[in-house]
């Protein structure tokens, strides 16, 4: 989520790297043609002046915390710099991307404190949230504290005996936060493997389900024949990330089906 906001900023005002931004998302999976030519479509609507409702661009993972510690840090030391001296250690080695494995590594101990002093940056932030926004503005507050809590939820994913639907559950409330924070009109897209947005227990798409019920719509994706990415198959032979090339679908089948002539 917090490296899609260089995304979003493209979108809005064409500054920026489209194809950088994109590759700033660490997933190979967004990583392709089509996705970057529905960020310059996205840019082309927003540029012309009779579409004055702009479409945005947002990310709803919380996967990775560097960027997420880097703009919380930075807010910090903006509207309360004994918060930031308070919080800084944890920060720091969150903030940087080479060391920041490191975390996972720590004892059950310094792990637990590094939660907590997290857990009291979002407590602050809420509880003196009017006096921020006065020093910073209604904004910057609201993305701060987005960034705070995928720092959060970043953290309580990365616990030894975690949960692995903590990160469905954090996608959900992230695609909440982004409703909320556009208006009570606002509509989004989310795009996600058929795992996340399925309406099953635990998965992000029956969280959602249970907030918007028939307000939700979920739509599955299928193609007939082309090539795409994906990993090779498990094991010592495997290459990684590959180009397949996936022949036409075997007749009778509904990815055949739809690529035949209106009668």
């Amino acid at each position: 989520m917090p490296e899609a906001f260089d995304v979003n900023a493209y979108v809005l005002t064409g500054k920026g790297d489209a194809r950088k931004a994109l590759s700033g998302l660490y997933f190979w999976t967004w990583n392709t043609e089509e996705v970057l030519e529905l960020i310059e479509w996205m840019r082309r609507y927003n540029a012309d002046p009779s579409h004055r409702r702009k479409l945005k661009f947002y990310g709803i993972d919380m996967q990775f915390a560097p960027r997420a510690a880097k703009v919380v840090r930075s807010y910090l030391q903006h509207v309360d710099p004994v918060l930031a001296k308070r919080s800084e250690s944890v920060l720091a080695l969150l903030i940087d991307p080479f060391a920041e494995p490191d975390y996972d590594m720590l004892d059950d101990e310094r792990r637990r404190a590094a939660k907590m002093t997290v857990d009291d940056m979002v407590r602050v932030l809420d509880a003196n949230r009017h006096e921020y926004e006065k020093k910073s503005g209604a904004a910057a507050f609201a993305l701060a504290r987005q960034h705070a809590a995928v720092l959060r939820q970043n953290l309580q994913s990365r616990e030894p005996d975690g949960d692995w639907r903590i990160r469905d559950s954090a996608m959900a409330d992230n695609v909440r936060w982004i409703l909320d924070h556009e208006g009570d009109d606002a509509k989004v897209v989310v795009w996600g493997h058929n795992v996340h947005v399925a309406d099953v227990d635990g998965m992000m798409g029956k969280h959602l389900r249970e907030t918007y019920r028939a307000r939700l719509h979920s739509i599955g994706f299928a193609f007939n024949e082309g090539m795409f990415q994906a990993h090779d198959a498990p094991g010592p032979a495997a290459k990684g990330v590959q180009v397949f090339t996936a022949p036409a679908a075997p007749a009778g089948t509904f990815e055949w089906m739809a690529t035949r002539p209106a009668h």
